[in-house]
């Protein structure tokens, strides 16, 4: 019930949260690590390519080359495309936005692998989704990793211990480096009870808590969901995540 009327509270502006200029929902710029698709005009190559078809195009390096890659999402339709920097299809998804609720997307490097990893948090006023995905370097496709538990570590003095990372309130993701491999803050210590799912599923009751920083503008000046940091990298906690929903 509390998650539904916070939903509703932040969601009086979700015409603002959609009209900036980032592919997914927009709250607050990240930094970091943390990495928007923002809007660009779009490019007449990919304006041919779509027959005139109304299409909003995102850019980002998303291959990790230097070179801008793009993302090309056709309006109305749920059809998402990936574009090389130089205009080549790469892979197409059926893929939207949601309608009436939120949808966040941040890019983010956490492996050797030169394609991004994706944070997707998305929900409606009964419930939410927050799952990481890999890009195949090759086919570009995107595929599941695991469901994730945002946790916040507020940047505000006032506000002390960890919250529940709604996905307005993040800001950045630590990552640290350790013989050039990406580690990340993570647990899988956790109370089930303040999980942001009325019914988790087996899946979600096994994933990791990954610790963001931000400005929790939820709950009190005290969080209370486990304080339990431990670095990983990201195949540790692909790892962990297997052998524990065996």
């Amino acid at each position: 019930m509390l998650f539904i009327c916070i939903f509703l509270l932040f969601f009086e502006g979700t015409a603002e949260a959609e009209s900036q200029s980032v592919w997914g929902h927009y709250r607050q710029e990240v930094s970091g690590s943390l990495q928007f698709a923002r809007e660009i005009v779009v490019p007449e190559i990919l304006r041919g390519l779509y027959n005139q078809k109304e299409i909003r195009v995102f850019a980002i390096d998303l291959n990790s080359d230097r070179k801008t890659d793009y993302i090309v999402h056709e309006v109305g339709a749920y059809n998402t495309c990936y574009f090389s920097h130089s205009f080549e299809k790469k892979n197409c998804e059926q893929l939207g936005y949601s309608q009436g609720g939120f949808d966040y997307r941040f890019f983010v490097q956490l492996d050797s692998d030169p394609m991004l990893e994706l944070f997707m948090f998305s929900g409606f006023e009964d419930g939410s989704d927050y799952k990481l995905y890999k890009f195949d370097s090759k086919t570009w496709s995107r595929k599941l990793l695991f469901p994730i538990h945002p946790l916040l570590i507020p940047k505000s003095k006032d506000k002390t211990g960890v919250f529940w990372g709604y996905p307005w309130d993040i800001q950045s993701l630590e990552v640290k480096k350790d013989s050039g491999v990406p580690q990340i803050t993570a647990t899988f210590k956790y109370q089930p009870a303040l999980l942001d799912a009325e019914e988790p599923t087996p899946e979600e009751l096994r994933a990791p808590g990954i610790y963001f920083n931000g400005t929790s503008t939820q709950g009190g000046k005290h969080g209370h969901l486990v304080d339990d940091q431990k670095l990983y990298t990201l195949d540790e906690l692909v790892k962990e995540f297997h052998s524990r929903i065996k």
